[in-house]
């Protein structure tokens, strides 16, 4: 089967590994045309800029346009309109290299490959009752589905990211998972500083110096090749998706500038809100940490709600995550109160006065049965007359 794939970050990727077994720097050497030539992607598969035919507008291109600006670019050689950088960091596309070897241009591979190992660890994880729910939601998981057609790069950061998590009680395995992640795509930086908030609660501050040490040390070590390579095209690569004039779009609060209902803000405002909300959710997590860990899963990509582009695969690729590591825990560990008021408490008695058959009876047992008996009498008292009466 020839390689299609319906988003411009797979192929990018998919050339990245192909410049690299040729020797070439996949930071410096992308092209979007030869890519689209290669791949034979639809115009409106790519990632349009807002420059050349396109500068000095807020409105999506459509596919027309998006057409006619390819077809005029493969002309002139040159396509300021579309993103051509690799726009991921290196574990994006080192994984793709051993299909390139076998001279396997088709990777879907990898990504099913992604989701049948996150299902298995579901599988393993769960408690036993919960395991056909499991088959149910990762059959009918849609979005999840779409996005292993697609070739969609969260399938590659989201693994980890689970395994982060449900390791974290051990440190190397926890630590390492996390800069796998970290080495995969942007995205998976969201989480940080969750996981060292977590870990802060439950261990120590020192602890989240370790951990963070060796996770920066193995994201380091995996992109180190490329940024000694070509510092300056690493940087612009990695940094693409924030610095480059990319178009509005997405599924938040931007949505709502494509209707009469909100007209477009600054850029600035969506940061300036993305960032107020990432410390809404700092301080939510450092408060349920400690009993909802798993919370993160939500928490972190929530405020790309508010960013300039919040595009659909950035929040249905946590909800199965979510309820991974939901399903996980035996019983839900119970808060101070709750616990306080389920302690069974030994009842005081009072052997002073006499209780049923010389039994005696707890404290307040006996008012009780008292005011019991006052209320008898009074609803007699209250009936008879009415009854003579009558």
């Amino acid at each position: 089967m020839p390689p299609r794939y319906t988003n411009d970050g797979t192929s990018l990727d998919t050339n990245a590994a192909v410049l690299l077994l040729q020797g070439r720097n996949p930071y410096a050497d992308s092209n979007i045309l030869s890519v689209v030539r290669e791949f034979s992607i639809q115009p409106d598969w790519t990632t349009p800029l807002r420059e050349g035919q396109f500068a000095n507008r807020l409105d999506y291109p459509s596919p027309a346009e998006l057409g006619s600006a390819m077809a005029t670019d493969q002309k002139t050689g040159h396509a300021p309109e579309f993103e051509s950088k690799v726009s991921y960091p290196a574990l994006s596309f080192l994984t793709l290299v051993p299909f390139i070897w076998l001279n396997i241009f088709n990777v879907l591979a990898l990504y099913l490959f992604c989701y049948i190992a996150l299902v298995a660890i579901a599988w393993k994880v769960v408690r036993p009752e919960l395991r056909p729910w499991v088959l149910l939601l990762a059959l009918a998981n849609v979005p999840m589905w779409t996005s292993v057609v697609g070739g969609n790069l969260d399938l590659l950061y989201i693994l980890p990211i689970v395994l982060t998590w449900l390791l974290r009680e051990r440190r190397w395995w926890s630590a390492l998972f996390l800069g796998l992640a970290l080495a995969s795509k942007q995205q998976a930086w969201l989480f940080v500083p969750f996981y060292a908030l977590m870990v802060w609660r439950q261990d120590n501050f020192m602890e989240v110096v370790r951990r963070l040490l060796i996770a920066g040390g193995v994201a380091l070590v995996i992109n180190l090749p490329f940024i000694l390579w070509n510092p300056q095209a690493w940087f612009a690569g990695v940094m693409a998706p924030v610095a480059d004039p990319m178009f509005p779009s997405g599924v938040g609060i931007i949505g709502l500038s494509s209707t009469p209902l909100l007209p477009f803000f600054p850029p600035w405002v969506y940061e300036v809100l993305e960032c107020m909300a990432m410390l809404v959710a700092l301080a939510w997590y450092w408060r349920l940490c400690k009993e909802r860990p798993e919370a993160a899963m939500l928490l972190a990509v929530l405020p790309l709600f508010f960013a300039w582009r919040s595009l659909p695969s950035y929040f249905y690729c946590a909800a199965f995550p979510l309820f991974i590591l939901l399903a996980t825990k035996a019983f839900p560990e119970k808060s101070k109160r709750a616990s306080l008021l389920q302690r069974p408490e030994p009842l005081p008695f009072d052997y002073q006065r006499a209780g049923i058959h010389d039994i005696p009876i707890p404290v307040g047992t006996g008012t009780a049965f008292q005011g019991i008996h006052y209320l008898r009498n009074w609803v007699i008292a209250r009936v008879r007359p009415q009854e003579s009466a009558g």
